[in-house]
């Protein structure tokens, strides 16, 4: 309990920049930042756990599977894709819209339209276009396209099919991510520990780099140290926006830009306090002698 109390303090000083804390940060063992580094790692891995099991559990999942299946019973019954050739026809006289209704929103997830080219999938809007020659992905505003002999030459899809296919699948899901939770238990704290470690370097480095052309001569070591603290209020940032945008990939360089600016503040905020006070004894001494 001790030691859990002991984490929650360090956690809470290192949330915002604090000359006072920053300062006996660097007073204490780099050993002691470390330790406190790995429980920080545990906690904000328990957390990403937790948002992963809020968006993906057995009750969420059959919500998923039931919107799925709704949206797919809109098909018409007639519904016929064939692939011969390298080429699809379908038995549509015009372009098909499927629509995915989950219960928060609705979002158009594929078009079949056999005369369309490949760059017009953004004025649908769509994920998968399906043209005639290509399929189409739309992932990061960047377009993917792949023919249809790399995954079948020979293939007749009718809505039973889908529908069949579909339940399948979502039921293999469902089981591998049962299967998956104690791989994702050992797995996250890892690859969290690693990605962090890897940005604070950078972020140490360039921090490092920033105060030497103002002549700053601060150790190295001291930075990273500081680092560790002052990336805790941006890992929390980082978690709150992967909960609330939990579909869309971050792009790789704004953790970095955050734990950048946070590290900056906190080596200033560390350094000048200490210097600060040097500059006041350094004062008061001279105005005795005097």
């Amino acid at each position: 309990m001790k030691k859990v109390k002991t984490f929650l303090q360090y956690l809470s000083r290192s949330l915002l920049p604090q000359s006072s804390h920053y300062e006996t940060f660097l007073q204490n063992r780099f050993a002691t930042s470390v330790v406190f580094f790995l429980e920080s790692q545990v906690f904000f891995s328990f957390l990403i756990t937790l948002v992963i099991l809020i968006n993906f559990n057995p009750f969420t999942l059959n919500t998923y599977k039931k919107s799925i299946v709704d949206s797919l019973n809109t098909i018409p019954a007639n519904f016929e894709v064939s692939i011969r050739n390298d080429e699809l026809t379908s038995n549509l006289f015009r372009p098909f819209l499927f629509w995915v209704k989950f219960p928060e929103e609705k979002f158009l997830f594929l078009v079949i339209d056999e005369n369309a080219y490949p760059e017009k999938i953004k004025e649908y809007e769509s994920t998968i276009l399906l043209s005639k020659k290509v399929i189409t992905v739309k992932y990061q505003q960047r377009l993917y396209t792949f023919p249809y002999s790399q995954f079948t030459n020979n293939l007749i899809l009718t809505k039973s099919d889908i529908l069949n296919l579909s339940s399948h699948s979502l039921d293999q899901m469902k089981l591998l991510f049962i299967v998956l939770i104690p791989f994702l238990v050992i797995f996250i704290p890892l690859t969290l520990c690693f990605t962090t470690t890897i940005y604070l370097l950078l972020s140490s480095i360039m921090v490092y780099i920033f105060y030497r052309l103002f002549h700053k001569h601060y150790k190295f070591i001291k930075i990273f140290q500081v680092g560790i603290h002052s990336s805790t209020l941006p890992m929390l940032i980082m978690i709150v926006l992967f909960s609330l945008y939990f579909w869309r990939c971050l792009p790789a360089y704004f953790p970095l830009l955050i734990i950048l600016i946070f590290q900056l503040t906190g080596v200033y905020e560390a350094h000048y306090n200490k210097s600060h006070q040097i500059l006041s004894n350094h004062k008061t001494t001279h105005h005795n002698k005097t």
